[in-house]
């Protein structure tokens, strides 16, 4: 509950003051009757812990009590008479708990307590009674449901850090907590007010017992738990056995470890808290020598991490004009020296572009320095496929005495034809021979890649013709014409007197003189080779005339060769 605070009131000023903190507990009374009459201030917590009853006596004179929680609870007890005044500050919660109350002297007596601009006369008030000036709430059964309790580290050292906590099955339950406590020499901590379960209590300068106190307050209700804090002397702590580093920049995060006694705190650079250890981490750290710090309360020791920089690693320039079929070659350029290269095609530093295969390919350059820090850098080869390269068709129709043609037909055009015949992309039969001749067409694209297909031109030889005939022929008879060989494609015979003829074997039926001369014989083959032969034909008149002059032409022709067979006949076997 809470109430606006009054500007004053019959000579008794309201006023907000630092905040204080009175404990009664363990059956102990305060009277309040010192003179003059001085205010109690701050919060005001009764009955407290084991024991009998616990009391605050207002005494017999005119007192006015400042609270900002004024809670009663195990026997706690506010014992008046007529002249005592309550007066609750701004905010403030009254909180009734088990046998706590308000008691007057006697029931005739009445309590006068100030809220707002009104006045109340309160009697006696058990736990969970009302009031006439304000609801009184419990949250003793809410609490107690769902396992609420105090905790801490304790024990501590001094100049360790306090961890209260409340321990509870649902925080959600819990709107706000106040948290206050007490201790040797005068120690007041509090009243502080929260939202979380959790609270650190800094600045503890002396050993001894120390009691904690939280409130939690709910929607609509109160709950209070108190623990005893025991806090040590601080002993020395050592350093001496810790044995961390030293450490690359990368290396993954450790564990604190080696300080004694144990039970403090490290701090440092890269030092924080996870899963409840202290870790380093050196990537968060930096390459430096770092001193870390052990804290064990008041007593503290230091120690240094070495964290060394990775190595300076550089690769090469990608490559990108590697070939398929290309050799192994060793790989190069990454510095420093001394370190493995890895990768796809990668085997002992080479790389293989076939084992690779067609595509790019990261290849990573992998250093370890002499303090045991490694880096890393990477490059990328891209292998080539080689380029798609096609041949024309067999060419088996080629004459041995054909001229020299341009080769043609294959792509991609650009490369270049090799192979017997072939001068500057022609192909001269002549010079490539007769039979089968494997002609190369070779390519390189744009990435210097190279490939290559065949193709084969066969060069056929000439027909061997032969040519003959009956002559001599009389006048008047049939000249039969002979060619050879059988089983060509064609045979083509032109003669005298306008003769021609497609057969092997024509025959020219009533010979005259205007017939006799030179026949001759034109043959093609299957493959379109054309090879020619002539013979010569004589007809004669048996009339005693003198003969035509082309007649003894002819005699004389034939008889000049039969005298050179004779003659060479003669001086090959003579």
């Amino acid at each position: 509950a809470s109430w606006i605070t009054p500007t004053g009131s019959e000579g008794y000023p309201g006023q907000l003051v630092p905040a204080g903190f009175v404990t009664i507990r363990n059956g102990h009374t305060i009277p309040l009757n010192v003179s003059p009459p001085q205010p109690i201030q701050g919060l005001l917590i009764i009955g407290v812990g084991p024991g009998n009853r616990s009391t605050l006596q207002m005494g017999n004179t005119n007192r006015t009590l400042i609270t900002s929680y004024l809670f009663l609870s195990d026997f706690g007890q506010v014992f008046w008479n007529q002249n005592s005044r309550l007066y609750i500050d701004e905010d403030a919660v009254v909180i009734v708990q088990n046998e706590g109350g308000l008691y007057p002297e006697d029931v005739n007596n009445a309590m006068r307590l100030y809220f707002g601009d009104v006045w109340y006369a309160a009697s006696r008030v058990t736990a969970g009674g009302t009031c006439t000036f304000a609801e009184v709430n419990s949250a003793e059964g809410i609490l107690s449901a769902e396992n609420f309790g105090l905790t801490s580290n304790s024990p501590i050292f001094v100049g360790q850090t306090l961890n209260l906590e409340v321990d509870i099955d649902d925080e959600d339950v819990i709107d706000f907590y106040t948290w206050s406590g007490v201790g040797p020499g005068g120690y007041a901590f509090g009243p502080v007010k929260t939202t979380t379960p959790e609270q650190d209590v800094d600045n503890i300068t002396e050993p001894g017992t120390y009691a904690f106190t939280v409130i939690v307050e709910l929607e609509c209700g109160f709950g209070l738990d108190e623990i005893e804090v025991i806090v040590q002397e601080a002993p020395p702590v050592d350093c001496g056995n810790v044995d961390i580093g030293p450490l690359c920049e990368d290396d993954d995060p450790v564990i604190l470890t080696g300080a004694t006694p144990e039970g403090g705190e490290y701090s440092g650079p890269g030092v924080s808290m996870t899963n409840g250890d202290y870790v380093f981490d050196p990537s968060l750290a930096g390459a430096d020598e770092h001193t870390i710090t052990y804290t064990l309360g008041s007593s503290s020791c230091t120690f240094t991490i070495t964290v060394n920089d990775l190595p300076l690693v550089t690769c090469p320039d990608d490559i990108d004009d590697v070939c398929i079929d290309d050799a192994p070659f060793a790989l190069t350029g990454a510095t420093p020296d001394g370190g493995s290269y890895s990768g796809d095609g990668v085997i002992n530093g080479d790389f293989d572009p076939s084992v690779a295969g067609p595509g790019p390919h990261v290849i990573v350059y992998t250093y370890t320095d002499t303090n045991g820090c490694t880096n890393s850098c990477t490059f990328t080869i891209t292998v080539n496929d080689l380029p798609l390269v096609t041949c024309p068709e067999d060419i088996d129709d080629v004459c041995i005495d054909d001229a020299p043609f341009a080769l043609t037909g294959a792509a991609p055009e650009g490369g270049t034809y090799s192979g017997d015949g072939v001068i500057n992309g022609d192909f001269d039969p002549s010079v490539a021979g007769l039979g089968p001749h494997v002609i190369v067409y070779t390519y390189t694209d744009t990435n210097g890649c190279t490939n290559s297909c065949t193709f084969t031109i066969t060069v056929n030889p000439l027909p061997s013709v032969t040519a003959s005939s009956n002559s001599p022929v009389l006048v008047g008879e049939t000249i039969e014409l002979a060619g050879g060989p059988n089983g060509m494609e064609s045979y083509n015979w032109t003669g005298p007197d306008g003769f021609t003829s497609t057969d092997q074997n024509p025959t020219i039926d009533n010979a005259t003189l205007d017939m006799a001369g030179t026949y001759i014989l034109v043959v093609r083959d299957s493959n379109q080779c054309e090879n020619n032969a002539s013979v010569e034909v004589l007809v004669f008149t048996d009339d005693p005339v003198p003969l035509p002059l082309k007649s003894w032409a002819l005699l004389i022709t034939a008889a000049m060769l039969i005298i050179t067979v004779f003659v060479r006949f003669r001086n090959s076997f003579v």
